[in-house]
């Protein structure tokens, strides 16, 4: 196989090929194990492992909670201002509709909270190494949190 590419190299057979004249990089060289050989497969394919793939989705996800968290509190916030202003027969109804709204989006974080911890425990389950592990989320951090 190399004296038939010296001579390919040598008849310049192999001379305007993609990639020609680009610096191999050092990982590409590393190694010649199986592992060495799935992880360039993998690159070279741009696949990526189950347990990144999980790990994107559930910071996508705790990013959609932390959004909607931010918007509760805005409206929340805007609801409190409003009720600076309304009128006092007002106040006990429009008093009523917050804390009613209010109870129901934290039922309905407490239970995407469940489901997210539900992925990050299958996650951590998968995850190969111990250091890429993480936490459970809470619906009361999620609250609490300025982000």
């Amino acid at each position: 196989m190399e004296e038939r590419l010296r001579k390919l190299a040598e008849a310049g057979e192999l001379t305007g090929l993609p990639g020609e004249g680009r610096r191999i990089a050092a990982e590409d060289l590393e190694g010649d194990d199986a592992r060495w050989a799935a992880h360039r497969l993998m690159k070279n394919n741009k696949v990526i492992p189950a347990w990144s793939q999980e790990r994107i989705e559930i910071d996508a996800e705790l990013e959609r909670l932390r959004a909607r968290c931010r918007g509760h509190r805005g409206w929340l916030d805007a609801r409190a201002a409003r009720l600076r202003t309304s009128p006092a027969d007002r106040i006990v109804e429009a008093a009523q509709v917050t804390s009613r709204e209010g109870d129901r989006f934290r039922a309905e974080l407490a239970s995407a909270t469940r489901e997210l911890n539900a992925r990050i425990d299958r996650y951590n389950a998968i995850v190969p190494s111990q250091s890429l592990a993480l936490l459970p989320v809470s619906a009361a951090g999620l609250l609490a949190s300025g982000s």
